[in-house]
């Protein structure tokens, strides 16, 4: 029972992954525009903004091709823990920006 809801929930995770590859390479690459203020350089809250977001897709693709190499060594549970990698990124930004609007 729990083997399924595992590769129920690694299966949702590649298609969201997926979905969410090409939107996070373009902010990626726009993310360095929240430096263009003077002296925003220096606000720390903005340097994690930056880096939950700039290091994404590369977290998106890690997290893929480990969660299904894992998965397929036997490792599901693994696997299942790793596809949710992604979810760090997602919870550190939020809490950045309702930090930076405080």
């Amino acid at each position: 029972m729990l083997i399924k809801l595992f590769r129920l929930g690694i299966v949702i995770h590649t298609v969201l992954w997926a979905a969410a590859m090409v939107p996070s390479l373009g902010a990626a690459l726009m993310s360095v525009m929240l430096f263009d203020a003077p002296g925003s350089e220096e606000n720390v809250v903005l340097w994690v903004v930056f880096w939950s977001v700039a290091t994404l897709p590369v977290v998106l693709i890690v997290a893929l091709a480990a969660g299904w190499a894992l998965w397929f060594q036997g490792l599901r549970g693994w696997g299942f823990g790793l596809s949710c990698l992604p979810y760090v990124n997602a919870v550190v930004f939020a809490i950045a920006i309702v930090v930076l609007d405080s």
